[in-house]
């Protein structure tokens, strides 16, 4: 089956608030921010942070240690699709605070301007330069208004203490290129929690040693039906050689077997409605595929599909069922 680019534009339309997280008041707010405008790639520009003058000198100095040292340890694995001009912070946010100033971040990309300047989950955004933060979506028009390259002053809270992280934005990277910065190199995240309501395989645990070929589709999503007869080709064509594919659906378990049934699906499956799994997978939009080698590292993730990345991911799952368990 010959699939092209439209298919990988189809993804665009299957997606689900994953990666935005609820507030006690259970409102849902976008991840600061979103952004799929062409423009060159730009090697990611070094960040600095430093600490209040609240804290003491000593605090302040390992602070920037450790932020010095974050820096040293970015990411080398290559962008596939140019930047956008939109720049991006890189934090999932929670709902408004009621009665108090800031946001509060629930998840940072690793590789982003966020994580470079040393944000964490937890972290309460009350200023960046001289606006007062008051809302997620206040942030999100604040970013998206700067310039890639531009330096920004972050005032956040962290158990109780004021800090000031300097931000650098950033061209924001393509969805499939979010997510291969965030996973690949890096030990998948462990497979827990999930409803196996075909075949037996719940976690990575249980495929210790194999190429896992992991999938996160939908019922509702066309460009998961599109590809699946290509992912079921690479289950026979390697599944002798110790290849593992599972799919991952944020529907029910009752929904996943009726839908399995009538696209004629064979390989494990198992169901995260609650979006766990999804979560450590940045799985925002779907279809997403991950190529997890024997020794349980990230090699490769593709978002959507397109003839040129399906082949690439072909001759890596090649290469990889080659290799010694």
């Amino acid at each position: 089956m010959q699939l092209t680019g439209i298919l990988r534009n189809q993804y665009f339309a299957c997606i689900f608030l994953i990666l935005t997280a609820c507030g006690a008041s259970g409102a849902k707010e976008p991840e600061v921010p979103l952004g799929n405008q062409p423009s060159s790639p730009s090697a990611a520009p070094a960040a600095r942070r430093t600490s209040s003058q609240s804290e003491p000198q000593a605090a302040r100095s390992e602070s920037e240690r450790a932020t010095a040292s974050a820096v040293t340890r970015r990411s080398s694995v290559p962008l596939n699709y140019p930047r956008s001009q939109v720049s991006w912070l890189g934090v999932a946010l929670g709902a408004e605070l009621p009665q108090r100033v800031g946001v509060e971040v629930v998840q940072v990309f690793p590789n982003s301007p966020a994580d470079f300047a040393g944000l964490q989950a937890g972290d309460i955004l009350t200023r960046l330069g001289e606006v007062e933060l008051h809302s997620p979506l206040q942030l999100g028009e604040l970013v998206r208004a700067s310039s890639p390259g531009r330096e920004e002053p972050l005032a956040f809270e962290r158990a109780g203490k004021v800090h000031l992280a300097q931000i650098i934005f950033e061209g924001t990277p393509d969805p499939e290129d979010r997510v291969r910065l965030a996973l690949v190199g890096r030990p998948a995240p462990e497979i827990a929690g999930v409803v196996t309501f075909q075949g037996e395989a719940s976690s990575l645990q249980e495929m210790e040693g194999e190429v896992v070929v992991l999938e996160f589709w939908a019922s509702w999503c066309h460009a998961c039906r599109a590809l699946l007869p290509r992912l079921q080709e690479w289950d026979r064509q390697f599944v002798a050689q110790g290849v593992h594919l599972f799919g991952i659906t944020v529907d029910r378990p009752s929904m996943g077997i009726e839908v399995a049934r009538r696209w004629g699906m064979r390989h494990d499956l198992a169901s995260d409605s609650v979006g766990q799994v999804s979560r450590l997978y940045y799985a925002q939009s779907i279809p997403l595929v991950v190529i997890i080698d024997r020794k349980g590292v990230v090699r490769d993730v593709m978002l959507g599909a397109s003839e040129e990345r399906l082949q690439e991911l072909e001759a890596l799952i090649n290469g990889l069922a080659g290799e010694a368990a």
